[in-house]
């Protein structure tokens, strides 16, 4: 089972905000790494809704994803008022950076809502053939991409860079999709009714090989982000 070991970053968003950012960049910093918490919270869930007899996670997806869709608005509004004061240059860079965090995001956020429906297609449908070796291959590669994301979210409140530049050198991911596939097509050449339980699982992997692309792609906007606000001198002293 995934646990969420970084339950402590909303704790210290408002101190790390203020480190780094002034003005309502504090606030646009704080929202948006509140929204990625959000997110976060949101793919452990999915994840844990393909576990048996756990249905109460399908409830908390339904709530919160009101909760992601008031945070993306008000984060949103909140760029929209920035951009109408003609902000500085290094300013405005910085704002691109966090727009380009929040297009990442929301794609997570797709990836999760499209995961739930395969969750919910699974156990109404295809629950007669499936077992519990399947459904660990898709907690497998959750495990992979769920610790990426976590990390790139951690990055985002922390700015360490060197924590940033090892998410983008994983390359883990890609050896243990190919050991699933390899266990999965076992599982159809034993049995060939369970080949729709064994696809549905594939394409909830792809999502999951998805969620870690843009976890990565998160890095690279916080190194953006870095950039712009002279980061790396900081923080390497």
């Amino acid at each position: 089972m995934i646990t969420n070991e970084n339950n402590m970053i909303p704790n210290k968003i408002q101190s790390r905000a203020h480190e780094f950012f002034a003005g309502e960049l504090v606030f646009l910093h704080t929202d948006i790494l509140k929204f990625a918490t959000l997110i976060s919270e949101q793919i452990l869930d999915v994840l844990e809704s393909f576990q048996p007899k756990n249905e109460n996670s399908f409830q908390r997806i339904i709530t919160r994803k009101s909760q992601i869709d008031l945070s993306e608005r008000k984060i949103v509004n909140t760029i929209s008022e920035i951009l109408s004061k003609q902000p500085k240059a290094q300013e405005l860079r910085i704002v691109a950076g966090f727009s380009k965090a929040m297009s990442d995001l929301k794609r997570l956020c797709e990836e999760a809502t499209q995961m739930t429906c395969f969750s919910v297609k699974i156990k109404k449908h295809d629950h007669n053939h499936l077992n519990t070796e399947m459904l660990r291959e898709i907690h497998i590669i959750g495990n992979y991409a769920y610790k990426t994301l976590q990390s790139a979210i951690e990055s985002l409140d922390t700015f360490d860079l060197h924590n940033t530049r090892k998410i983008l050198m994983h390359t883990d991911l890609d050896n243990e999709c190919y050991a699933s596939l390899r266990r999965l097509t076992s599982h159809v050449l034993e049995d060939t009714l369970k080949i729709n339980n064994v696809i549905n699982i594939i394409l909830v992997q792809k999502s999951l090989e998805a969620i870690n692309t843009y976890a990565q792609n998160l890095a690279e906007d916080i190194l953006y982000i870095a950039k712009c606000k002279d980061i790396w001198y900081n923080i390497a002293h």
